[in-house]
């Protein structure tokens, strides 16, 4: 659509005896054109924008913390919500790529490589049948919830091994 959420627009009203603000609708920004317009809900405002563009767009739009607000320069602090923003994790990844020098990988199968798309149909087949082959894998075989040190009181590190196909694979 190419059009930015820029803030959340609140009723003045519903917030003057102490209760959460009402959200009204939304303020967007045209990014072809630069155009700022406003689209107000009929019912309600549902913010679904992820685990970091939900709690960033609550928070410039009033709604966090207020101490982070006013240090963050946020004006017209709407509702104090500490838990707004905090404890957000990055989910950092890093792939290891190895050639096989055997013709024994997933990639002629999970990149459709495959010659005939009769070699693509036995490979389903073999696991409609018999349950097995590569098919019969998600291909997440391992994983382990670990913690990075003994005193922290839940898993903080995830691992995943997974045999699969990463696109690009064959150009290094």
């Amino acid at each position: 659509t190419n059009t930015l959420v820029r803030r959340i627009l609140f009723d003045d009203e519903s917030s003057r005896d102490g209760k959460a603000p009402r959200a009204i609708g939304v303020e967007c920004e045209d990014l072809s054109s630069g155009e700022v317009f406003e689209v107000h809900a009929a019912k309600e405002v549902i913010l679904s924008m992820g685990a970091v563009g939900s709690p960033q767009t609550l928070q410039v739009s009033g709604v966090g913390d207020r101490a982070a607000l006013e240090r963050a320069g946020v004006k017209g602090i709407v509702h104090h919500n500490p838990l707004v923003g905090s404890n957000l994790q990055d989910h950092l990844e890093v792939y290891l790529q190895y050639l096989c020098t055997q013709p024994v990988s997933l990639y002629p199968v999970a990149a459709w490589t495959l010659r005939h798309f009769h070699e693509r149909v036995a490979v389903g087949l073999e696991w409609f049948l018999r349950g097995t082959g590569v098919c019969a894998s998600n291909q997440f075989e391992t994983g382990a919830f670990i913690r990075s040190d003994a005193g922290i009181k839940h898993p903080d590190i995830q691992y995943h091994f997974i045999p699969g196909c990463v696109v690009g694979q064959l150009d290094f």
